[in-house]
């Protein structure tokens, strides 16, 4: 099985673009930075994201993470150069968020809106009106796998 095939096998075809024209919003940073990748890859759940990874992991694939992709700073679009074939890998589709420690703390996924977050940690601040300038923002490993402290 080619390495289209096995992501396919991971996510579903509706899952996987391989197409240039259809990928290229994917490819291209919404400020700059453009390049190009064998596929956009986006996994609905946590297991897929890691069963996605292991397939790239094995088939030593560059893996260019991506949520939003506002591409500040055109880190989550291929850039041209590379040795090896590119995958995006677009984390949109995991749109869950954990509260944790009691409520101190929140575990947002790439989806995650700031509307989700507000709704669900506003209440846990002391301040009765919801507000993000109580959370501090602490990305973890994953790039876009954020985990947030709530309160003052």
């Amino acid at each position: 099985m080619d390495l289209v095939e096995q992501l396919v096998s991971v996510v579903g075809s509706k899952n996987v673009i391989t197409d240039a024209a259809k990928s290229l919003r994917f490819r291209k940073g919404y400020r700059s930075g453009k390049g190009d990748a064998v596929a956009v890859v986006f996994p609905t759940t946590l297991m897929e994201m890691w069963r996605v990874l292991n397939v790239l992991h094995d088939h030593n694939i560059i893996i260019i993470m991506q949520a939003a992709n506002t591409s500040l700073t055109e880190g989550s679009v291929p850039a041209p150069g590379y040795d090896r074939q590119a995958v995006v890998v677009n984390g949109m589709k995991i749109k869950d968020l954990a509260l944790i420690n009691h409520g101190e703390q929140a575990l947002a996924f790439p989806g995650t809106t700031l509307f989700q977050l507000e709704n669900n940690c506003g209440p846990l601040n002391a301040n009765p009106t919801p507000s993000l300038a109580h959370l501090t923002w602490e990305p973890l490993s994953l790039g876009e796998l954020t985990t947030i402290l709530v309160g003052p």
